[in-house]
């Protein structure tokens, strides 16, 4: 896309939020990152589907804190 438009993250919120190990999410909003900075850093980070009731908020929170601490 060249940075024309902005990409949208599409983390596995079943497989990889809910069910996935910590270094599985981190490896993975790494990689969506990295994908955002090759898009001329238009890229917001965002799960491909809303989080489910059996998302544990600690793993929401893992997520928000990975994401600012990995996207700086």
């Amino acid at each position: 896309m060249n940075g024309r438009c902005a990409l949208l993250g599409n983390l596995d919120a079943v497989g990889i939020l809910q069910n996935g190990t910590e270094d599985a999410l981190k490896t993975e909003i790494k990689r969506q990152i990295a994908a955002g900075r090759r898009n001329k850093s238009r890229f917001i980070m965002s799960t491909g589907s809303p989080p489910t009731p059996g998302t544990p908020v600690e793993r929401v929170r893992l997520y928000h804190d990975l994401v600012h601490e990995l996207g700086s």
